[in-house]
């Protein structure tokens, strides 16, 4: 993934200048804002072949289309070129009575469909198919591209 540079053709969402601080160990890739340490965007560099893995994903104050930006920047980097699913995995971190938690699992699942909607657009593809599942205790989104 090259780091994001002063490019107004694909770093403007809705007239904001965006530039993501990218970061990398051996084993993930993330992107962050030093202006919001609240937005974080973290996948696994070594998914299974054909997958991307998001282990955090906070918009923090940023909006929709912010988020939408930051995953659009990841799929058209080398680790996401060619990607068929995305799995955002622990969409509710931490713990919360059932009602709750299944209010806000509907409410952090339809944000990420929304944002991965629009960054599969912008670069190009659509959602085949999304649906949850649950591994190890943790709910999460899987999101099939075309």
């Amino acid at each position: 993934m090259t780091p994001a540079r002063p490019d107004p053709d694909n770093n403007v969402v809705h007239g904001v200048f965006q530039v993501f601080d990218r970061r990398e160990d051996d084993f993930s890739v993330s992107l962050a804002l030093s202006d919001d340490p609240i937005f974080w965007l973290r996948f696994e560099k070594d998914s299974m072949p054909g997958t991307i893995v998001f282990t955090d994903f906070k918009a923090g104050s940023q909006s929709d289309p912010v988020m939408a930006r930051a995953l659009a920047t990841a799929l058209s980097d080398d680790a996401g070129a060619g990607m068929q699913k995305l799995v955002f995995h622990d969409l509710v971190p931490g713990e919360h009575d059932p009602a709750h938690y299944r209010m806000e699992l509907n409410r952090v699942s339809q944000n990420v469909r929304g944002w991965i909607d629009t960054a599969a657009r912008m670069n190009g593809r659509s959602l085949s198919k999304t649906y949850l599942e649950t591994e190890r205790g943790k709910a999460r989104l899987v999101v099939e591209l075309t």
